[in-house]
């Protein structure tokens, strides 16, 4: 009976530490999603969005940091040499990442599409 307590303690340890790995990776790549949707503002042309353009959309799953809020805003600032308004639009079905909509250019760096992409969720088209 003692070694079945000591197995069901294991097996609950063993779970426990797989959901934290869970949680940790789903952060790490997150950030290194996030990070690469903000890289990319650094090669648009900036013909193609200057014109007109005083507004960019940003969707996340939660609330957007503001470290990286901030770098949108200084990328933008950067390329364009004007203010333009960063808005956080919240869509948690896109499970981590972000979206970065200006004008009708769409970043996609999100989760739930490189999952699709993946094969690992739903389809890709």
């Amino acid at each position: 009976m003692e070694a079945l307590w000591v197995i069901i303690k294991i097996f609950i340890l063993q779970i426990i530490v797989a959901a934290i790995v869970v949680v940790i990776l789903k952060n790490v790549l997150n950030r290194m999603l996030i990070e690469s949707a903000i890289n990319q503002l650094e090669i648009l042309k900036v013909q193609e969005i200057s014109d007109g353009l005083s507004e960019v959309t940003v969707m996340t799953h939660k609330k957007i940091k503001e470290l990286d809020y901030n770098k949108i805003a200084l990328s933008l600032y950067r390329r364009l040499h004007k203010r333009i308004d960063v808005v956080n639009q919240i869509s948690p079905e896109i499970k981590g990442g972000m979206i970065i909509k200006i004008k009708s250019i769409t970043i996609d760096y999100s989760l739930k599409k490189k999952l699709k992409e993946s094969g690992l969720f739903g389809s890709s088209k």
